[in-house]
C-alpha cells in the first residue's frame, strides 16, 4: 500500500491510493482514490480479513465523503459499514 500526493502510478491514473505488487509494479484489480487538491492518504492497517483502514487528510474516498479515516474492501471500494465519522486533519 502507499499514498502521498499523486495522480498517476506507472501513467495509470490513481489519486493518493493505490497498491503495489510484489515486483512494484501497480496492482490494477486494487482502485481506489481521494478527491484531487490537497487530499492524500498517509497511514494504512491491513486487518486479518484483508480490509484496509486508511488514514490521512481526506473529505471523501472514491467519491463518498470520508473524514480522515475510511475502510477500504480488498479490492479498493469503500466498505459501507465502517462509520461516517473522523475527524478533519489540517
Amino acid at each position: 500500500m502507499i499514498g502521498g500526493d499523486f495522480t498517476t502510478i506507472g501513467g495509470i491514473g490513481r489519486t493518493s491510493i493505490a497498491r503495489l505488487n510484489a515486483d512494484g509494479s501497480l496492482d490494477t484489480s486494487f482502485v481506489a482514490n481521494t478527491t484531487n487538491g490537497t487530499n492524500y492518504a498517509t497511514s494504512f492497517a491491513i486487518q486479518p480479513d484483508g480490509k484496509i483502514v486508511v488514514g490521512g487528510y481526506f473529505t471523501s474516498i472514491n467519491g463518498t465523503t470520508r473524514n480522515s479515516i475510511a475502510r477500504l474492501n480488498a479490492d479498493g471500494s469503500l466498505d459501507p459499514n465502517f462509520g461516517t465519522g473522523g475527524i478533519v486533519m489540517t
